[in-house]
């Protein structure tokens, strides 16, 4: 997979992403993408999730919490309807007032994919009180594909940050306002770029293929011409 890139790239230099925000988790977006869920007991490092094929890969260790569970204040109620799963669920939270999680300003906020996706995203929280910017930028390798930016309020006030690209997301980096003290992560959602690796750079390999082959053929026919 991920030789998949390089090889477009190299048929096409005007190759573009055709990057698609994500911000309410509709039931397209839930029934087209797979669920990483945040198991554990409360306080539990988390340093990646994982389903057994996808596994994303936080830049340093976070901690595992449930709302109202009552360790992390401001937590009680995760956020409306309209733009999250629901107002109940299990997080990461990376907070640096807290000792249940763990906060490491420009390490922590990078998320590594293992199957690079075409879609992902996850919803985030701020853990003071406030409204704060958040951006989150997701890339295929060192390319940039996009980014997604919103206001997100500290009480119960979490956002979806979530896209979709015909280039593969191998993964995402959030930019936290040092005034929030942190944010906690739920609800991990992707959807892998299938089918299997081995036939993507078949199919990329023949791609290229043919359109060598027109090229030269064009070239040929300009020729005798």
């Amino acid at each position: 997979m991920r030789f998949l890139l390089p090889i477009l790239l190299l048929c096409s230099s005007n190759v573009r992403a055709t990057f698609v925000v994500i911000t309410q988790p509709d039931a397209s977006y839930t029934s087209g993408t797979q669920s990483l869920l945040i198991t554990g007991p409360s306080g539990a490092v988390i340093a990646n999730l994982t389903d057994g094929f996808q596994a994303v890969t936080f830049g340093s260790a976070g901690g595992k919490e449930t709302t109202n569970s009552g360790n992390t204040p401001g937590y009680g109620n995760w956020g409306p309807s309209l733009f999250t799963e629901g107002p109940s669920t299990d997080f990461v939270c990376f907070i640096s007032n807290s000792s249940n999680c763990n906060y490491n300003p420009g390490t922590q906020n990078d998320f590594t994919l293992s199957v690079p996706s075409f879609i992902f995203g996850f919803e985030v929280q701020p853990d003071s009180s406030g409204t704060y910017l958040y951006t989150l930028d997701f890339y295929s390798g060192l390319v940039l594909l996009g980014s997604i930016s919103q206001n997100v309020s500290g009480i119960a006030g979490a956002r979806l940050f979530a896209a979709s690209s015909d280039i593969p997301i191998t993964s995402a980096h959030i930019t936290v306002p040092s005034a929030s003290d942190g944010y906690a992560i739920a609800r991990l959602r992707y959807a892998a770029a299938v089918p299997e690796p081995g036939t993507l750079l078949a199919v990329a390999a023949s791609l290229c293929a043919i359109a060598f082959r027109g090229a030269r053929s064009a070239t040929r026919m300009r020729s005798n011409q």
